[in-house]
């Protein structure tokens, strides 16, 4: 009789110590999720380097580019160089 309550409470110590491993609040799914969130946020900071290294191109095309600020004043700004004559073609 004494030897059958030491084998359930071993065994239930065994499916709590279990459970906690897996569905604690330092679990395994809870490593899990933290890793699958820590490579979205690595993957967002790629991007946001990504995202500086073309903006700092831009930047120095802004200062010291004079063909490409032209071009860009033409398209956003729509401006024009003097004596220069602008169509505009209409679609039916």
């Amino acid at each position: 009789m004494k030897r059958i309550i030491v084998s359930v409470f071993f065994i239930s110590l065994i499916l709590v110590i279990t459970y906690h491993t897996v569905y604690g609040q330092k679990g395994l799914l809870h490593l899990k999720k933290l890793n699958t969130e820590l490579n979205k946020i690595e993957n967002t900071n790629k991007n946001y380097k990504i995202n500086n290294i073309l903006l700092r191109k831009e930047i120095d095309l802004l200062k010291y580019n004079f063909e490409y600020i032209e071009e860009r004043a033409r398209l956003e700004l729509g401006l024009v160089k003097k004596n220069e004559i602008i169509y505009h073609i209409q679609k039916n």
